[in-house]
């Protein structure tokens, strides 16, 4: 099913309203409790740059140029009204750029999760925040939001994240252009749809138990960055003789928070998931958190060595990038850094840098 597709029966068949969402954490079980479709806005990758993109410096990421320029395109029309999670200072400077200077005139929605641990004043503060976009979507829709609604939501993105998890496992199962696709099919589907497409996918999985790297075999890598764009960096690495083996992208393994056992109080519930996900800078997560949680992921994957992958002047990410680099090559990991845009082909000369990396790591295995 594609984005458009996916609109269209929820207009036609739930009859319920569709809200773009930009990167990276907002609490989706809110949407679904009250009958929105979340449509995520990571870009798109490509778009024909017009004079709407010149709102915006060059030098801010390519998430929030293209962005500008595809919520002015006719496409945009299908959305209802978007939402912000206060990510980084980026986003924030187009919430205001779309919202002053056009050319958004539908309603505009914010969630501030607070930065850093959750202690006792950050979770009051994040409760507030919860039921405050609660009200604001409730006004919006005209749905009214029960208990009993959102627990049943709360309990299907719970059950979700449990699958995703299992599709990301660590299990010898190679990691590639296909998997990535029914992960990021997440960013437009209805929840109910999403989560029977990957029971479908799991049944047919076949686990490599053995999960050392095998001679002969390609590099296993863990990479780790914003969002898999371009979708070439797959195939790109399939070429350089090397797969990934355990995932730390923002869009994708960063945002799963499977909970055992949910407080039975529907906003209790959702702190402890929002409690529970993996460290990562746009929620003001401290670098060395970061740094063990890479290395465990790493170390339970087999991974060889860790491909960090990031999108232009993306800040959050280069914030802790000299850490990460240091910490992981001082434990043995080779790091390889790479920048790329969000769309086209991956450049000759990263292609070149990603093959010359892998036979580094292939060499060092054979040497023993």
């Amino acid at each position: 099913m594609t984005r458009n597709e996916a609109i269209s029966t929820h207009r036609n068949q739930r009859h319920g309203k569709v809200l773009a969402c930009f990167p990276m954490q907002y609490p989706r079980e809110l949407l679904t409790a009250l009958n929105i479709l979340a449509v995520e806005v990571w870009g798109p990758p490509d778009v024909t740059p017009t004079h709407e993109m010149a709102r915006i410096q060059a030098y801010v990421c390519p998430i929030v140029r293209h962005s500008m320029e595809f919520l002015a395109s006719k496409e945009a029309s299908q959305l209802d009204g978007i939402l912000f999670p206060h990510t980084c200072d980026s986003l924030q400077g187009l919430a205001t750029v779309l919202t002053d200077f056009g050319p958004w005139d539908k309603p505009v929605f914010h969630f501030t999760h607070p930065k850093g641990p959750l202690d006792s004043p950050r979770r009051t503060f994040l409760r507030k925040e919860f039921q405050h976009l609660a009200t604001q979507l409730e006004e919006w829709t005209g749905e009214t939001l029960t208990l009993e609604k959102l627990r049943d939501a709360i309990a299907l993105h719970n059950h979700l994240d449990s699958l995703r998890g299992t599709l990301l496992e660590p299990t010898g199962q190679t990691l590639g252009p296909l998997q990535y696709e029914l992960l990021r099919r997440g960013e437009f589907q209805w929840p109910q749809t999403w989560l029977e497409e990957i029971q479908e996918a799991l049944a047919g999985v076949s686990v490599d138990v053995s999960k050392e790297a095998k001679e002969g075999g390609p590099a296993r890598l863990l990479v780790s960055g914003i969002v898999p764009e371009p979708q070439g960096i797959f195939e790109a690495l399939r070429q350089a003789g090397a797969i990934p083996v355990a995932d730390d992208y923002a869009a994708i393994g960063r945002r799963i928070c499977h909970v055992e056992n949910l407080p039975d109080d529907p906003f209790d519930a959702l702190m402890a998931r929002y409690e529970a996900l993996p460290p990562c800078p746009t929620r003001g997560a401290s670098v060395d958190r970061r740094i063990g949680w890479l290395l465990e992921r790493a170390r339970s994957a087999k991974a060889e060595a860790v491909l960090l992958h990031n999108i232009t002047f993306c800040e959050p990410e280069m914030f802790d990038l000299p850490h990460i680099r240091r910490e992981l090559a001082a434990q043995g990991l080779p790091v390889l850094y790479m920048e790329t845009e969000l769309g086209g082909e991956l450049s000759g000369q990263l292609a070149t840098r990603l093959e010359a990396f892998v036979e580094m790591v292939l060499d060092a295995r054979r040497k023993g």
